[in-house]
């Protein structure tokens, strides 16, 4: 690989200091002699050790993921469970105020009146369903 030497502008003047400053530090340090650094040496003799510290690592590593991701799974069939419950349950409610709904539209009794109370009642956060009519939708 060729390189151009930088070159100074054509009026002579002197280069801008972030270009000279660029160019004034060196990343590799002249060799005064043809023998092998003694740091390398001396990194090839710790290689395996070094090898063996990454082998031990990355078991680790890999035995962390392999549980983590057993976690995950399990947490994801729970999910699954709890959502199918949680169906199941308000299908319930949703048959229960719909007979209700239309028992009170019948007749007036107070044990509707106070199952109604009970579904529609709320928590802190929580509004009772507007009187619109309900929405077609499949539980």
């Amino acid at each position: 690989m060729h390189r151009r030497p930088l070159q100074a502008p054509a009026s002579g003047g002197r280069m801008p200091a972030r270009v000279i400053a660029s160019t004034a530090v060196s990343k590799v340090l002249p060799r005064t002699n043809n023998a092998a650094p003694a740091s390398r040496i001396n990194a090839c003799a710790n290689s395996t050790g070094t090898v063996k510290k990454n082998d031990v690592s990355n078991s680790v590593n890999n035995q962390q993921i392999e549980e983590m991701s057993n976690q995950v799974m399990d947490m994801r069939i729970n999910l699954e469970g709890l959502e199918k419950e949680r169906d199941f349950y308000f299908s319930k409610l949703r048959d229960i105020e719909i007979l209700c709904q239309e028992a009170d539209d019948a007749e007036a009794h107070p044990i509707i009146q106070k199952i109604l109370d009970i579904l529609y009642a709320t928590e802190d956060g929580f509004a009772p369903p507007d009187d619109a009519p309900p929405e077609d939708e499949e539980y």
